[in-house]
């Protein structure tokens, strides 16, 4: 798997996938992409070295095929009909479900020989590649992570909301949180894009992540660990989707605390 040219296969050409595939393609693969929206492949089968494939038995070819989707069902499916038309030997990489990012950090789950022969496909796609465990150890560590993640932006959603509500001006809470130990992911890189602009546009949906701690949440009943905190937030962001859009961005959480502060008209 060094040559630059490789085949390589690729399911879900959503806002992840998409930018995916264009890296794989600028790293000199030639990729095939199955997508059921038949508009995301059009998109994509303008470039070049994409080529757009109507069903999965176009990949049968591909000695690798990555997996970029929305839910645990999704991808049983799809692997499940991948085995049927794929050669002995091929590799599925399931990458489903990660945060837009413009640099990938890749937690891998499996044998570590398989890892050596994903490397340079892996490579093309992110900028840390860390061998985190056996098979399901790379979804548990992204759950966790997200965990971690919902919880930092739930929580710089309510600290600016309330400092709004006292008289502070967001944008300067947000300068001195950046410049003190109050700071984290959400604050550095979420609020100003995608939350004071009001644009909520990440690419990642807000659904996702309570699927991902809730995920998460499970993984703390099974090994037997009281987290309250995490409780909490996965409590907050149910309640979040409840009332925001079926298709609303994960960065909408922010705004949760301002919605739920704003007296509304009888």
């Amino acid at each position: 798997m060094t040559t630059r040219d490789q085949l390589v296969g690729f399911v879900g050409a959503g806002a992840m996938g998409g930018p995916m595939v264009r890296r794989l393609v600028g790293s000199g693969r030639r990729v095939v992409v199955h997508d059921r929206d038949a508009r995301r492949l059009q998109e994509l089968a303008g470039a070049a070295g994409v080529e757009a494939a109507a069903g999965l038995a176009a990949l049968h070819a591909a000695p690798a095929v990555i997996t970029m989707l929305p839910d645990g069902d999704a991808v049983e499916s799809v692997v499940a009909r991948l085995l049927d038309v794929l050669r002995p030997g091929a590799l599925v990489i399931d990458m489903s479900s990660s945060e837009p990012a413009r640099d990938l950090a890749i937690m891998f789950g499996g044998n570590p020989d398989l890892l050596d022969r994903c490397r340079p496909l892996l490579q093309a796609l992110g900028s840390t590649i860390t061998h985190v465990g056996p098979v399901g150890a790379g979804h548990a560590m992204k759950a966790l992570n997200n965990l971690l993640s919902a919880i930092g932006l739930a929580a710089a959603g309510e600290v600016l909301e309330v400092g709004r509500r006292f008289g502070l001006r967001p944008e300067v809470m947000l300068d001195v949180l950046n410049h003190s130990t109050g700071r984290n992911h959400a604050t550095e890189t979420k609020i100003a894009r995608f939350v004071l602009s009001e644009r909520y546009d990440s690419g990642f949906a807000l659904r996702l992540m309570v699927k991902d701690v809730a995920i998460a949440a499970g993984l703390a009943v099974g090994t037997g660990v009281a987290t309250p905190i995490a409780d909490a937030c996965v409590a907050a962001w149910r309640a979040a989707a409840a009332v925001l859009p079926p298709d609303a961005d994960h960065t909408r959480m922010a705004g949760v605390p301002r919605l739920a502060a704003t007296p509304r008209a009888r």
